[in-house]
């Protein structure tokens, strides 16, 4: 079975993760909303991952991010950079997802906590 198939609610990424819910309100009782929300997807994609942290320095490997568009907004939830000799585009690098199933994934699965995260 694939892991992420395991990895159905935060609950379940904790767990996979060895924390308690208990553990997690503990060492975040004092985050903003949003800092909670970044905490949580941080813990589901580590779970998603298999407890392996995505080398951001290692262009050879494709990573992979969920792909959210806000209402009323011209952009989605990334930021683009380009110019005729550089391109780039940021996200956090603990939330990088290792393939692309995983990520599509994430986002379909996970909206609520990735919503905490965006919109706090």
């Amino acid at each position: 079975m694939k892991n992420h198939l395991k990895i159905k609610t935060f609950q379940d990424a904790l767990d996979f993760n060895g924390e308690t819910l208990e553990q997690f309100q503990k060492r975040t009782e004092h985050d903003s909303p949003d800092e909670i929300g970044y905490k949580k997807c941080k813990a589901i994609v580590l779970a998603l991952n298999e407890g392996e942290a995505q080398d951001y320095s290692d262009a050879k490997v494709w990573k992979y991010f969920p792909w959210f568009r806000s209402v009323g907004s011209g952009v989605g939830f990334s930021c683009v950079v380009f110019d005729c000799d550089l391109s780039a585009s940021y996200v956090g690098a603990r939330l990088l997802l290792k393939t692309s199933e995983l990520a599509t994934y994430a986002g379909k699965q996970f909206t609520q906590e990735y919503n905490e995260m965006i919109n706090g």
